[in-house]
């Protein structure tokens, strides 16, 4: 399980950082240009998906999160609602969301686990009686 979400996490990051080099310099949708702005939030969308893909291959899935968030929140919800191809970075940021899932899971049942050993381990010891 956790194989297939890096493999998704690596899959949504260069897809992502694919689209917005389409759209920068290759927008079948705009026929004036790109601006000085978009240029600005391609570079800064492609850093947080350069990041997504550190997250995939160091398994980090807190760090896969704080990508979704980077990423979806001030712009791929956006382009969830755009017609064409670009609504693909928008579904891409949410596999980021689904990469880091399981990871987090995992981490959850650790902690869980490490609770459980502790409340065991203190019960099990000998108490100590005032004599």
């Amino acid at each position: 399980m956790l194989k297939m979400s890096r493999f998704i996490g690596l899959g949504a990051s260069v897809g992502v950082i694919t689209l917005w080099g389409l759209f920068s310099f290759f927008n079948p949708y705009g026929d004036l240009g790109a601006i000085s702005g978009t240029y600005l939030v391609t570079a800064l969308m492609v850093l947080v998906a350069i990041t997504g893909i550190i997250a995939a291959l160091t398994d980090n899935a807190v760090l896969m999160l704080g990508v979704f968030i980077l990423s979806f929140v001030p712009v791929g919800f956006y382009t969830l609602g755009t017609p064409g191809i670009f609504r693909w970075i928008g579904i891409f940021n949410i596999l980021f969301l689904l990469s880091s899932l399981p990871g987090l899971f995992r981490r959850r049942q650790a902690v869980k686990l490490l609770r459980f050993a502790h409340k065991t381990v203190v019960r099990s010891l000998p108490s100590k009686s005032k004599g």
